[in-house]
């Protein structure tokens, strides 16, 4: 399950990196008499509104294609980092500043010709590159990197099916399956959003298939 925390002063930045200081307490569970919403589109929606509003959330994310991934995210209002690691060795870390339009970008050398970034591997890798708008990558590297954007991947388009209550993890929840957006590169495909039922209404587990990448974030 992602974690949601309060986030004390949004960010804090260093002059070429960030790290997002996110310090409980978690949200907290409004009482157990709450009845959440019973058809599929507004428990989704009200999941969504709901982790947007939380002010932080760590994400771990895994997906299988070509080569396979692992992604971590600590994810602001205003911003977040990235961290992507490749079976094959290649990485890549991302800090992106939402509010004053910067980001900034570090791959290792295999990272670097994995990306088609560049050549010249011995002057780049593991040096942090500085992105604004005018970047051609600025828009796509940065998507998802603050809540509001983030969570908008996880609306899935119907029609919508409404799973029975089960329980994952020793939380009970409620599968909605639908399809999930185009994104970037990746088409649109089949997917399942999993939210908790008691408490504050939250995504809790994500799996998606688009062509040949399968993906699923906690």
């Amino acid at each position: 399950m992602p974690s949601y925390t309060r986030v004390i002063q949004p960010s804090i930045w260093t002059t070429t990196i960030a790290v997002l200081v996110c310090l409980g307490p978690a949200l907290r569970a409004v009482a157990s008499t709450f009845t959440p919403p019973s058809t599929a589109a507004d428990l989704m929606n009200q999941a969504l509104r709901n982790a947007v509003a939380s002010g932080g959330v760590h994400e771990v994310a895994t997906g299988t294609s070509s080569t396979t991934f692992r992604m971590i995210n600590d994810i602001g209002p205003n911003g977040g980092r990235q961290l992507i690691t490749f079976s094959d060795g290649a990485t890549d870390s991302l800090i992106a500043l939402a509010t004053s339009n910067q980001a900034y970008q570090e791959f290792n050398a295999r990272g670097l010709t994995d990306y088609k970034v560049t050549t010249k591997t011995a002057a780049y890798a593991n040096k942090w590159l500085r992105e604004t708008p005018t970047t051609s990558s600025y828009v796509t590297d940065v998507f998802a990197t603050t809540l509001a954007s983030d969570f908008t991947q996880f609306k899935l388009l119907g029609p919508l099916t409404l799973g029975p209550v089960q329980t994952m993890n020793g939380v009970r929840v409620r599968s909605i399956r639908g399809t999930a957006p185009a994104i970037s590169m990746n088409p649109s495909g089949p997917a399942t959003l999993y939210v908790t039922i008691d408490g504050t209404v939250l995504p809790f587990t994500y799996h998606a298939k688009f062509g040949t990448l399968s993906f699923r974030e906690t």
